[in-house]
Parts: C-alpha cells; sequence; structure tokens
C-alpha cells in the first residue's frame, strides 16, 4: 500500500499516484507529486513490487526516460531507456536467501544482501547517457 510521504526530504508531503506502465499495464511505475504555488509538480518517480519487497527511485534525468518491466519469473527487473524504442540499461534480479542463489553469476554481480534478499546486477548498455553507476543503483534501491 502506497502511503504520502516526504520522498526528498524538503519539509513537504508528496503523494504517490500509480502510473500505467510502457508496455505491462501494471501500475508500479508511481510519480510522487507535492503541492507547490506553481500547482501540482512530479518531485520524483519511482517503482515499486510490493510482493518482492522492492522498489527503486529513480534519478532526475530518469523522469519520463527510463520504465521498468519485471520478467515473467517474478523477480527481475529490466530498467529500460525508452526515449529512442527500448534499450536495455540493466537488470536487476531479487534473490530470497532460502532460494538457491547460485545462478547469480549467470551474468549478475552480487550487489548486496539485506533482509533476507540477495541483490543481483547485469549491465548491459554501459554507454548509454542514462545508465548510472552501481552505486548510484545501490543508493536507488529501497526493501
Amino acid at each position: 500500500m502506497l502511503k504520502s510521504e516526504d520522498i526528498d526530504e524538503d519539509g513537504l508531503t508528496e503523494i504517490p499516484i500509480p502510473v500505467e506502465s510502457y508496455e505491462s499495464g501494471t501500475q508500479n511505475l508511481i510519480s510522487w507529486v507535492s503541492y507547490t504555488s506553481r500547482g501540482f509538480e512530479t518531485v520524483n518517480q519511482s517503482y515499486a513490487d510490493f510482493s518482492n519487497r522492492f522498489s527503486f527511485s529513480f534519478p532526475e534525468k530518469w523522469k519520463g526516460n527510463v520504465t521498468v518491466i519485471k520478467d515473467s519469473n517474478q523477480s527481475s527487473y529490466g530498467f529500460y531507456d525508452i526515449r529512442r524504442g527500448k534499450k536495455l540499461l540493466f537488470e536487476i534480479k531479487v534473490y530470497s536467501i532460502s532460494d538457491d542463489i547460485t545462478d547469480i553469476k549467470d551474468g549478475y554481480k552480487q550487489l548486496f544482501i539485506d533482509n533476507g534478499f540477495a541483490y543481483g546486477l547485469k549491465k548491459t548498455d554501459k554507454t548509454n547517457t542514462l545508465n548510472i553507476s552501481e552505486d548510484e543503483i545501490i543508493s536507488c534501491i529501497k526493501n
């Protein structure tokens, strides 16, 4: 369940508004809006998957340029540049510690383990201007 909160720590409470995804039609993309003297403004975007306790706060340069598509096995998330077509930037795979996590080595680099989950990263398009560093990816993940 989404709740209003001050996500950018500016003293104003932002309101989460589900947005239909680029391809899947799901509403896991969230626009966080704040009411200012200029009216309602989107101050942040994020992706949330409550079934896997995974969310990812988008960097500023991603607003309107990147979408997330969850794969059919329900544990991998593709982050796509949608400015001109659809180009995969990277994938994040979430493993339950109770899962057999040996395939985290199959092209994925382990980022960290937290709250019973392991997070793996597979970068594909390292030259894209929308790509971000591993440290930035880690700081964007909320669980």
